[in-house]
């Protein structure tokens, strides 16, 4: 995966690579504000279990520079899958998760998790606790509260979630 920018009436600048390897990538995503800061994910296939598991976030600091793959409480603690993220100016981003059983696959309920460019610390949530959940997209207000929408059996849900306090 490799990114690259373009000023509004500029040239492209060289790409960046994110992400290598004989993995299979896929459900790149990124997030990125008027001030710089941003946040890029992808999931990646694994041979250990039969479906999209090992997520990957990074986060691009104020200063445009990528940071190293960044381990998230939670998310980094089994099989799951990014499905959404979200980034604000005020450096704040969200990502809105599912977690997967290893057999045969189903997901396990939808989570968010939080960072703070601040403190550069990660917080969770879990929004739905449902085997049932899936397929959700997030996003970030100017205040800094996410309006976050997923699947629920036969429903779809919409709920206002709000940033952990930042210690």
């Amino acid at each position: 995966m490799e990114t690259a920018a373009r000023s509004p009436m500029g040239m492209w600048s060289a790409p960046e690579k994110l992400a290598t390897g004989a993995d299979v990538y896929f459900s790149p995503m990124l997030a990125v504000t008027t001030t710089g800061f941003g946040i890029g994910a992808w999931n990646r296939s694994s041979t250990a279990v039969m479906c999209y598991v090992e997520p990957t976030i990074r986060v691009l600091g104020a200063n445009g520079v990528w940071q190293p793959e960044s381990p998230v409480p939670k998310l980094n603690e089994g099989p799951s899958a990014i499905f959404s993220l979200s980034a604000s100016s005020a450096g704040r981003a969200v990502v809105a998760w599912e977690r997967y059983e290893y057999a045969p696959c189903n997901g396990k309920g939808m989570n968010l998790s939080w960072f703070d460019a601040a403190t550069a610390s990660w917080s969770y949530e879990e929004l739905d606790p449902s085997v049932s959940a899936g397929s959700s997209e997030v996003a970030l207000s100017p205040g800094g509260r996410a309006l976050v929408g997923w699947q629920h059996k036969q429903e779809i849900l919409v709920r206002w979630a709000d940033p952990p306090a930042v210690p």
